[in-house]
């Protein structure tokens, strides 16, 4: 469970997500007012307060908030193996989220449920050499998951 702060104004959002991050510092981004509503809608209210002419709310993001969370947080900025971990517990509860983001990847679809199973079936990021799922996904979307190394390895995982 991570904390989220998002001021609303009328048509923009400020963003602060207190995600696991390379240096620890909280990811801040600015995004239309409709994608910080679809985050609040997915997420527990905390508590929210009035801050001049926007309202601010705190949340508490887990399971489908945290997969729109890290979405909108950008996955470059974010400490990747923590939140994989994190995503993966939740990933009964927001399966139809990742799946649309392995597809906004230009992941084609009919390997997206292979590239999801191979996520899945994945310790740290490694596959053994035989795994199907693995070559499928390798073979039609080489940027999700490499051969080197005399295994497979998934490159972005599907919710990044």
């Amino acid at each position: 469970m991570y904390t989220v702060v998002v001021y609303l104004k009328k048509r923009s959002a400020t963003i602060v997500s207190y995600l696991p991050t390379p240096n620890g510092k909280p990811v801040v981004v600015k995004k239309p007012r409709a994608v910080a509503e679809e985050l609040v809608n997915e997420s527990t209210v905390k508590r929210s307060w009035a801050v001049g002419d926007a309202k601010a709310v705190s949340l508490k993001v887990r399971g489908r908030g945290l997969v729109v969370a890290v979405k909108i947080a950008g996955c470059s900025s974010l400490a990747t193996p923590i939140i994989d971990r994190e995503v993966r517990r939740a990933y009964k509860e927001s399966a139809d989220l990742i799946r649309r983001n392995a597809l906004s990847q230009g992941v084609p679809e009919d390997v997206v449920d292979s590239y999801i199973k191979a996520w899945l079936k994945a310790v740290d990021g490694q596959l053994p050499p035989d795994d199907p799922d693995a070559k499928a996904v390798a073979e039609r979307a080489p940027w999700a998951v490499v051969w080197a190394y005399g295994r497979y390895l998934v490159q972005s995982p599907p919710w990044c």
